[in-house]
């Protein structure tokens, strides 16, 4: 399908590619990303042309003078701007407002969905006990492995999440951590280890 920038849709609307011939997408549609994704758009397929779609996408990015990612170059990308995965970054054990998804994902205005009582609730009486932050290991080559908990004054204080190594930034991870634990504070691999990883804001910056 020919994808000029009138045919870009804007963040987060659904629109069928227009196609040469009869102008069927054949189930094609073009959703665009949000500025936290910087722009672009997610092409959805159904699974049996999902194959054919990939080829055609990838040579033509190749052709446009531009390279393939992998799924790990993605993960890099997302670990960069503090975008979690669900299944990965955000499971059934989370309450919304700790992913930090609040004003991106979230409406208080419209709508019943599962959950929303204690959505609610925590929105406008109550604070959450962990946020997902940014990690750093305090020293260059320092350890942050995946899945790993995390420990402050000697006492649980959360968990990494996605760890991946960044061109920019080094080795970073996602992960949860106590509110009481603020951007700038260090935490540790184990209960002995009072450091070793710093918290950050997200996105990642150089500072």
């Amino acid at each position: 399908a020919a994808l000029d920038a009138g045919a870009v849709p804007g963040p987060l609307e659904a629109r069928a590619p227009e196609t040469p011939g009869d102008g069927s997408a054949g189930g094609t549609w073009l959703v665009g990303r949000e500025e936290i994704e910087r722009g672009g758009v997610d092409v959805y397929v159904s699974a049996d042309g999902a194959g054919d779609a990939l080829a055609r996408l990838s040579t033509a990015v190749v052709a446009g003078g531009g390279a393939v990612a992998s799924r790990q170059d993605w993960d890099v990308v997302r670990v960069e701007r503090g975008i979690p995965e669900y299944g990965r970054d955000i499971t059934a054990d989370n309450i919304a407002q700790e992913t930090g998804q609040t004003e991106r994902a979230i409406s208080f205005d419209k709508g019943c969905y599962t959950g929303q009582e204690v959505v609610a609730r925590l929105h406008y009486r109550g604070n959450v006990k962990r946020l997902l932050r940014g990690l750093r290991p305090s020293a260059p080559d320092g350890p942050l492995p995946e899945g790993a908990p995390l420990f402050h004054d000697g006492r649980p204080a959360g968990r990494t999440t996605t760890a991946v190594e960044s061109p920019r930034f080094g080795r970073i991870a996602l992960g949860y951590v106590l509110t009481r634990v603020a951007p700038g504070d260090e935490v540790g691999l184990d209960a002995a280890t009072p450091a070793g990883v710093r918290v950050c804001e997200l996105p990642f910056t150089d500072t």
